[in-house]
């Protein structure tokens, strides 16, 4: 390499090389250097205590002199999935360059407005986090998450390489695997999908507890990744009362809320009851729905707004109370806000 010589240097994903290996193409003549990258996502990764100040990337030095050129049309999810990050990460500067229509709803996605992103908040319902080793888990949330897994396949719309799970622990990455038993669905955690993307993504929160501490889920960049990793359907699986001890997770609950993403977990005698699928038109999903017995009480836009960003407006649907056919005789009881 001595004699190799380089005047123009592109270095992409620039913002999660540490600025040490970053220098390396650099130093065989580079006249013109490109840095493609995104800091508002994650950083390098150093393991080291004592080397904390190589997070800094020589992506997000470099922007703070000279000038920055955003590349703000996303082609990867559906608008109203790229709604919030673009409002909190990207000074709502992020355009659409797919619409509604490109990214249709996965049939057996569990909601009743036919939005494709669903915070399904487990907070009337015993949740609860448990330690494991340094790492923690959430029995609860993983059969919940079982159960949606089991809905999305069972309607044979996506399938399980268009899964994708995430949850910040490893222990809960580890029992989620071990319950699922489906080798081709990616789960992860959030450090590990970044730069990826699936069909449909579920995350598992895991932190549910009276003292209300969420940890590193407290973090703008892991959760700006957790966010964007989807293309047409996106189910997060938490507490709501724990995570809005954290700004940054009251401020998108708050948002779920205000656009009808939102929708309890709700278990009466013991079982639980729910809502067919936002396709219910369609009657192989509508049974396919139906087979698994669950209960979500749909959050209302309390102000009447519909925007969702730009291209993001939401498609009406339905709500339809019923007897569920495949839920031993239990009754579907649909609660708005």
């Amino acid at each position: 390499m001595t004699e190799q010589y380089f005047p123009h240097v592109l270095l992409d994903e620039a913002s999660q090389a540490t600025e040490p290996a970053a220098m390396v193409p650099l130093q065989y003549g580079c006249q013109r250097l490109c840095l493609v990258g995104d800091d508002k996502q994650l950083p390098p990764l150093v393991k080291s205590s004592n080397a904390d100040q190589l997070e800094v990337s020589i992506f997000e030095r470099l922007r703070q002199t000279f000038p920055t050129h955003l590349l703000n049309i996303q082609y990867r999810m559906h608008p109203t999935l790229a709604a919030f990050p673009s409002l909190k990460f990207y000074e709502n500067q992020l355009l659409n360059g797919v619409d509604a229509k490109d990214r249709p709803l996965p049939s057996g996605f569990p909601h009743n407005k036919g939005k494709p992103l669903l915070f399904l908040d487990t907070s009337m319902i015993k949740s609860r986090e448990k330690s494991a080793g340094e790492s923690k888990l959430n029995r609860e949330e993983a059969n919940e998450i079982k159960i949606l897994v089991e809905q999305l396949l069972k309607a044979k719309d996506v399938n399980e390489t268009e899964i994708g799970i995430i949850s910040p622990y490893t222990a809960q990455v580890r029992l989620l695997k071990e319950l699922l038993q489906k080798p081709k669905i990616d789960v992860h955690t959030v450090d590990g999908f970044q730069g990826q993307e699936r069909e449909v993504i579920i995350f598992s929160a895991v932190r549910s507890n009276d003292d209300k501490l969420v940890g590193f889920l407290d973090n703008e960049r892991r959760f700006n990744v957790l966010l964007t990793r989807a293309r047409r359907g996106m189910i997060v699986v938490g507490n709501s009362t724990t995570l809005r001890s954290s700004a940054l997770w009251r401020e998108w609950i708050d948002w779920t809320e205000r656009n009808a993403c939102k929708a309890h977990v709700n278990r009466t005698d013991g079982q639980v009851t729910g809502p067919r699928s936002s396709q219910g038109r369609d009657r192989e999903n509508e049974h396919a729905s139906q087979d698994v017995a669950r209960n979500y009480s749909g959050a209302r836009s309390r102000d009447g707004r519909r925007g969702m960003g730009r291209g993001g407006r939401g498609r009406g649907g339905s709500s339809r109370g019923g007897s569920s056919k495949g839920g031993r005789g239990m009754v579907q009881n649909w609660e708005r806000w």
